[in-house]
């Protein structure tokens, strides 16, 4: 356990998102090796993964503290009034303007047309209706605009690595860590049970936990890359690269790649 949550610890840092998103922007199809950790699995002849001059204005989806957000909008040369950080919670960031984007209604607090690049960072597997919220992203992006996805390549049933997502998902909760870490205990005040024994406290503590977690991890909607991929163009996008961690699958449990759409003409 200790060692899944350092492996996820690691591939989750928000330094390396931002580095890895800039090797994208300066890519040099002569010069492979300037995507650092990542590779192009496909198409094999892209020339440019996405213009930095083509972005004047950005949107990251569920932003947590803003601060890859920030960092990122920073490396655009872009100003706060044109970062915009989405969040589902109050969230603090002097660089980020913050956004509410309600999940349940599928809804995005932002214009038409607002922004050029929209970032997802291992959230959409976490989006309860998938189908409705890409034609919010549609709505806001710019004609030719992006959208750069980090996700897990995973089936969502009889899958090995579901399972290991899923065991990760849980120490995070019991830790409150990642994005767990702003939430509240899921534990019952003491005046909610009218007991003495606190043996009884912590076997209902333990048991409203449970109930919690394999809640929350049956509403995860894992997805392969073929998947991703097929809702995406459904909606109006069409892929622009495939970028994949240039190591091994050990290296990688997560199954974790980047896709970067481009929006089609609206």
């Amino acid at each position: 356990a200790a060692n899944s949550l350092r492996d996820w610890q690691f591939q989750s840092r928000p330094d390396h998102r931002s580095v890895e998103i800039k090797t994208m922007f300066e890519f040099n199809h002569a010069n492979p090796s300037s995507l650092g950790p990542l590779k192009i699995s496909s198409p094999f002849d892209v020339k440019e993964i996405i213009s930095r001059a083509s972005i004047n204005a950005y949107f990251d989806m569920i932003c947590r503290d803003g601060s890859t957000t920030a960092e990122i909008g920073k490396y655009l040369n872009l100003s706060k009034e044109n970062i915009f950080g989405g969040t589902d919670y109050d969230s603090h960031n002097d660089n980020v303007t913050f956004v509410n984007v309600n999940l349940n209604q599928s809804t995005i607090d932002l214009a038409d047309n607002r922004v050029d690049l929209i970032t997802c960072f291992v959230v959409l597997h976490h989006v309860p209706q998938l189908d409705l919220i890409l034609p919010e992203f549609v709505r806001i992006l710019r004609p030719g605009g992006y959208l750069i996805m980090r996700e897990h390549d995973c089936k969502k049933t009889y899958s090995l690595t579901a399972k290991y997502l899923n065991f990760i998902h849980a120490f995070m909760m019991i830790a409150r860590v990642g994005e767990f870490a702003g939430v509240r205990g899921n534990h019952l005040n003491q005046s909610e049970i009218e007991s003495d024994d606190n043996s009884v406290n912590d076997t209902t503590d333990w048991i409203q936990q449970k109930l919690k977690i394999i809640q929350y991890t049956k509403s995860i909607q894992y997805r392969t890359r073929a998947e991703w991929q097929h809702k995406l163009e459904n909606a109006g996008f069409r892929l622009k690269a495939t970028l994949e961690y240039n190591q091994s699958s050990s290296a990688n449990p997560q199954k974790l790649y980047y896709a970067v759409f481009q929006l089609n003409a609206k």
